[in-house]
């Protein structure tokens, strides 16, 4: 069949769609699901390279309907959850923390910032280098020219500094 046999075939659709939308909604139980399944139908002919030969256009647009419909369901049938899914997701617990929380977490951050702020600078230098930057004591004892020794010291030192500007135990 060429375009204008898939013409025919749409306008045919056009002037018999209450007849065919009655015939399908009683097949299918929804009248909703049956226009739904025949606007798709008239989609799906207009789209098509090539149309087999239609002797009997009723039959042949009912059963594309009832393909689409049968498709329609089965994508609706893989969305829909159980009930025991949904319990499972709505129990998932809220991995952001509660707003005293991040207050908390806030004023403890400016509280080390302060404390930071008030350590000798070659100290604060050691401990960002060890801690922020992953630097082995070696790299920074080469850097500053300083024993690895003292590193290690400076960074004890920084810790329990930090440790008791933070309001918390030393080491």
């Amino acid at each position: 069949m060429g375009e204008k046999d898939k013409l025919s075939l749409l306008q045919y659709l056009a002037r018999r769609h209450a007849a065919l939308l009655d015939r399908l909604s009683r097949r299918l139980g929804s009248t909703a699901r049956a226009a739904d399944a025949l606007q798709d139908t008239w989609l799906r002919v207009g789209q098509v390279a090539t149309l087999p030969e239609v002797r009997d256009p009723d039959a042949f647009l009912l059963q594309v309907a009832a393909n689409v419909a049968a498709d329609q369901s089965r994508r609706e049938q893989r969305r829909r959850l159980e009930p025991l899914e949904i319990e499972a997701l709505l129990a998932i617990p809220d991995a952001t923390p509660a707003p005293d929380a991040v207050l908390e977490g806030r004023a403890e951050l400016a509280r080390l910032q302060e404390a930071l702020a008030a350590m000798p600078a070659r100290r604060r230098r050691i401990l960002t280098a060890a801690r922020l930057e992953g630097l082995p004591h070696a790299e920074i004892a080469a850097r500053l020219g300083i024993s690895v020794r003292t590193v290690a010291y400076e960074i004890e030192r920084a810790l329990d500094h930090c440790s008791v500007y933070l309001e918390r135990k030393p080491r």
